[in-house]
């Protein structure tokens, strides 16, 4: 037990610190039993089992991606593994049923096969020094890709066509637990909504840092997130002639709200775009977008202050759903 006579202010942190400690944050050492499977149809999809501590304003501070991040804090991010002609590839996917995952059509078209690609779902961080993945998140899952199922209308070498950029990646059917969980789609009434000057979050595989020493780039493939405000696409349009060819109602702008050397890159792509809406007695996470594109082709990660480009997902629901139909979706 904790000392009766601590300071408040020390019990405080104590807790905070078992708490953490525990849940593998820290050190990864505390056991914890195995969450059962939940219900694929009797479920919320979006929601999470647990406190954001990272929202917390007295802990916000120690859960940037540079320091720590909770476990289970986003069960429905997929990490992407494309080998094809021997050079490894790395996207980001949303689970989005029990299924399918949605990714951008460019990371896994032509010549890329369902062979080549390799599903990663249940963790946070492969990078977590003398850990394996099934410590760092005791439901860890790798999977196969059964089928790519790609958008018809998406061409790589026409960036008017960027905002079809999207591709489904079928799986063998999960279980659901606290890791692995899918999010919530939007509605079709959805894409009536300005979603401009919104405060969203992205997350992704691959984290970049500008080095002004050697002006260039040292990645690696490690997990992270980024605060983003989506722009007006009036304003994106206007940026140069690229994004004025680009950008439609089917599209989403955003600008970075945090450093400034962190821009996504290349293992960014197919990221989801995501909002908090609550619903009942808590949040839910809603995905508004994927990831299209945003670095140059000639350097591995954006420049701060450059808009990047989702493709807006409440416009493809039909189509989202006309392919997914064998696949089980929460109810609520």
């Amino acid at each position: 037990m904790y000392n009766r006579k601590m300071h408040p202010k020390r019990q405080f942190f104590y807790f905070i610190f078992l708490f953490l400690l525990c849940n593998n944050v820290l050190d990864g050492q505390c056991q914890r039993k195995k969450p059962k499977d939940m219900s694929r149809t009797k479920c919320v999809a979006g929601r999470r089992f647990f406190a954001r501590i990272d929202q917390m304003p007295r802990l916000a501070h120690l859960f940037s991606k540079k320091t720590l991040m909770q476990p289970y804090v986003y069960p429905w991010i997929a990490k992407i593994v494309v080998v094809y002609a021997g050079r490894p590839i790395t996207c980001t996917g949303t689970l989005i049923n029990d299924r399918y995952l949605l990714t951008a059509q460019h990371c896994v078209s032509a010549p890329v096969e369902a062979q080549h690609i390799t599903v990663s779902l249940g963790f946070e961080d492969d990078a977590v020094p003398n850990q394996s993945l099934e410590t760092v998140s005791p439901n860890y899952l790798q999977t196969e890709v059964l089928q790519i199922v790609l958008h018809p209308n998406y061409d790589s070498t026409n960036v008017q066509t960027a905002s079809n950029d999207l591709a489904l990646l079928q799986i063998r059917p999960v279980e659901y637990t606290k890791t692995i969980y899918p999010i919530q789609l939007p509605t079709i009434v959805d894409k009536y909504f300005d979603l401009s000057n919104v405060i969203a979050e992205s997350v992704g595989w691959q984290h970049s840092i500008y080095s002004n020493s050697n002006r260039g780039y040292s990645t690696s493939n490690t997990f992270h997130k980024k605060s983003v405000q989506i722009m007006s696409n009036e304003k994106c349009s206007n940026f140069n002639v690229y994004y004025k060819h680009a950008v439609n109602p089917e599209v989403l702008c955003t600008i970075n709200v945090g450093e400034i050397n962190d821009g996504p890159c290349y293992g960014d792509n197919g990221s989801p775009l995501m909002v908090e809406n609550h619903k009942r007695i808590y949040n839910v996470t809603i995905l508004v977008g994927i990831l299209s594109w945003s670095a140059p082709k000639n350097k591995p990660c954006i420049w701060y202050g450059t808009p990047v480009v989702f493709v807006r997902i409440d416009n493809k629901l039909p189509w989202i759903l006309d392919n997914t139909k064998d696949a089980l979706y929460c109810r609520y």
